[in-house]
């Protein structure tokens, strides 16, 4: 099965010339939204904006026009809950889920707060080592609380999508699971990931996009998580393997933190599965 979405900057004179592509278009200008949205469902279709500002999400200038076009929004903090509070009303009406960065102190409380209010969110990860601790105690927020809220990324992919005899990317969150998308450059390069794009390492080109599946290159790169095992890495030794797939390898250890989140994470995507199973609730 090849991927069907494609992640790209926003290129109106490009995308113009695609005819029934799905598209997740990357931008930083709030200008750019209601176009985006009208050039890629003129031909194509947009699955949905990734919007990425430096401002809080509490000082986002929402607009009426922006309400049936899905934003996944990325920023830096809330901001002032009593602006966001204010606009709550409006917010509501928004197809958005917001995501903020864990180099920020106060993300993980800010997380609880917009998920208790109603407002799809989840976690951005940045630059410094996340404290897995407290992903824990928000993991546990999301998934075993009882009052009603607002589902937190990636918690709710991996509790929906696991399945005990095969692994759950959650990088399909962020648009970074070869699987399901994959990256075009403004020249119409394609790329596995968007760390792939960076670097350069194209595969091939948007005129190849359908036949994708059958190119010796993509098929490789779906089986890079095998390497770890072949290096004998310490990360193909953890348990909660089939959650994390080495996403955080870099930073692992002997007895690393993130062993212990992952494996909970791992047991509450059992418990929700047994939950479904059952249609009651699963005491433990």
């Amino acid at each position: 099965m090849k991927p069907q979405m494609i992640v790209t900057l926003y290129k109106p004179e490009f995308i113009e010339k695609q005819r029934g592509r799905l598209f997740v278009v990357k931008t930083d200008d709030y200008g750019q939204i209601e176009d985006i949205s009208r050039v890629c469902n003129t031909h194509n279709k947009l699955h949905t904006i990734v919007l990425t500002v430096n401002e809080p999400f509490s000082l986002i200038p929402f607009r009426e026009e922006w309400k049936n076009i899905p934003i996944y929004l990325v920023v830096p903090e809330m901001g002032s809950f009593r602006d966001v509070a204010a606009k709550l009303n409006i917010i509501h009406q928004f197809k958005i889920r917001v995501f903020l960065n864990t180099d920020h102190k106060h993300t993980y409380t800010n997380l609880r707060i917009l998920s208790s209010i109603g407002i799809p969110c989840g976690i951005h990860f940045g630059k410094i080592d996340p404290d897995w601790d407290v992903i824990n105690d928000l993991m546990y927020y999301s998934v075993y609380g009882k009052v009603k809220h607002a589902s937190i990324e990636p918690f709710e992919y991996v509790t929906s999508q696991y399945k005990p005899d095969i692994y759950t990317d959650f990088s399909a969150v962020y648009f970074n699971d070869p699987h399901q998308s994959v990256h075009m450059n403004e020249f119409g390069k394609i790329a596995l990931t968007a760390e792939d794009l960076v670097s350069n390492k194209f595969i091939t080109d948007i005129e190849h996009f359908d036949s994708i599946e059958q190119n010796p290159l993509y098929k490789e790169g779906l089986k890079r998580w095998q390497q770890f095992f072949l290096d004998n890495h310490l990360c193909s030794y953890c348990p909660a393997w089939r959650v994390c797939l080495g996403k955080f390898a870099d930073k692992a250890e002997v007895n690393s933190v993130c062993k212990k989140f992952f494996s909970d994470l791992m047991d509450a995507a059992d418990y929700y599965r047994l939950k479904q199973q059952k249609g009651t609730e699963v005491w433990q």
